[in-house]
């Protein structure tokens, strides 16, 4: 009984709308004001675009479009069910509409299919595998930490080994340190919190010193722990001085200081500091028999400048990067097909993410990097660099390096910028 209301009800509307087709309702005065409308106002959008295209125009284009796109598409469902022709437009509407929305989400469909593909094709072997992140891993008493702050090792980072062979990690962007002992273990963190404004707090190392550049202080926290700032003072007899004399006294320095370096002075007050009375643009930092002080000296400064400030015949006792400084100076390297540490085993469909095991120890982690490898098919073929010299050894796969040192108890791992500590 139920059944038979429905279809009864159902039938009823169907003869309604037959009804109400065959009084077909006018549609030439419609289409003309709201065409003529709304192509007036295309037109003008269209006009301020073009005399002022920011993106407040193009907003006012685009809306305007989307409206006349919206309310033309309801015309035409509407006439649709009464007229032949409006039906054939609609099509065509709605052909027009979905090729345009394609032309402009293609990029995000074929991203979207992209993974989506990646990850159904991806061998059930690597599903497991993971991402090295912020948190540590650890797998049978091996661990894997992250060093650095910044999501990747920026120009503002700095690691070296102080006299000590403590591992000394520096980051000028949140001016904080960290110490570990050989072992790998963690000693202590700084953060320097001094009033000075925020671009007068950089600096850098010579020695085991950290140099404030512009305040003029020594921090000698990476060696002895002491978070005191001491001031390093201006070389008194220098002020007199003229240039020739001034370089005279530089090329003294050079063959009898502990440290020295040249650092440019092209910003800031310090380039007009009253100490130094011909705005000198070389700012000498010196030491000797634990003793600091500052000159200035003249210099030519220009973006060579930069390079010339960090050689090594103008500067002493600036620590390196001990990744760096092997890949620079090796006294072995090869190139072999061969792996030792890390081995590359699967790159996804999509190329966004590299497979690989890390093998220290005899324990295996196995990983996902996610980057671009556009060498799917051939990365297996790439080879792998060895550089060794008597203390030290660092095995290198394309953007993965692992660095390890005889008087270390841990290995510094390196993937695509991001520094880790194995151990």
């Amino acid at each position: 009984m139920f059944f038979l209301q429905i279809c009864y009800t159902f039938a009823l509307k169907i003869l309604l709308i037959l009804n109400f087709m065959e009084n077909k309702p006018p549609y030439k005065k419609v289409f003309t004001f709201l065409g003529g409308t709304i192509g007036f106002l295309l037109l003008c959008s269209l006009i301020y675009f073009i005399a002022d295209p920011d993106l407040l125009s193009l907003f006012i284009l685009f809306g305007i479009g989307a409206f006349a796109g919206f309310v033309m598409t309801c015309l035409f469902i509407f006439y649709a069910f009464f007229y032949r022709w409006a039906r054939v437009g609609l099509l065509i509407l709605l052909g027009i509409i979905g090729i345009v929305l394609l032309s402009v989400f293609w990029r995000d469909i074929t991203f979207a299919y992209d993974n989506w593909y990646s990850e159904v094709t991806l061998p059930k072997v690597y599903k497991h595998y993971k991402t090295l992140g912020e948190e540590p891993l650890q797998i049978k008493g091996v661990s894997i930490e992250k060093v650095n702050l910044d999501e990747r090792f920026a120009d503002e980072e700095i690691i070296f080994f102080n006299k000590n062979n403590e591992l000394i990690y520096y980051n000028g962007g949140y001016h904080t340190f960290r110490k570990y002992s050989p072992n790998g273990k963690f000693i202590d963190n700084f953060m320097l919190k001094t009033k000075e404004e925020e671009d007068k707090k950089e600096g850098f190392f010579l020695g085991d010193f950290f140099i404030n550049k512009y305040n003029n202080y020594s921090l000698s926290w990476a060696i002895d722990g002491d978070t005191i700032p001491k001031s390093i003072p201006f070389l008194k007899e220098s002020y007199h001085w003229d240039s020739i004399q001034r370089v005279n006294f530089f090329e003294d320095i050079r063959k009898r200081a502990d440290y020295y370096t040249i650092e440019g002075v092209n910003r800031l007050p310090d380039a007009s500091d009253s100490l130094n009375i011909e705005d000198y643009r070389g700012k000498v930092f010196f030491a000797q028999g634990g003793k600091w002080a500052y000159f200035y000296l003249p210099i030519e400064y220009s973006y060579d400048f930069f390079d010339l400030y960090r050689d090594d015949t103008i500067a002493k006792g600036k620590p390196v990067n001990p990744l760096k400084n092997l890949k620079k100076h090796p006294i072995y390297k090869k190139e072999l097909l061969t792996r030792e540490c890390i081995h590359p085993k699967y790159i996804s469909a999509n190329e966004k993410d590299l497979y690989w095991n890390l093998i220290v120890n005899g324990v295996s982690f196995p990983l996902k990097e996610t980057g671009w490898y556009y060498d799917r098919n051939t990365f297996k073929d790439s080879h792998t660099t060895y550089l060794k010299n008597e203390e030290e050894m660092i095995e290198v796969y394309q953007d993965f390096e692992l660095y390890s040192n005889r008087k270390l108890h841990y290995k510094l791992l390196l993937v695509n910028n991001k520094l880790y500590m194995v151990r």
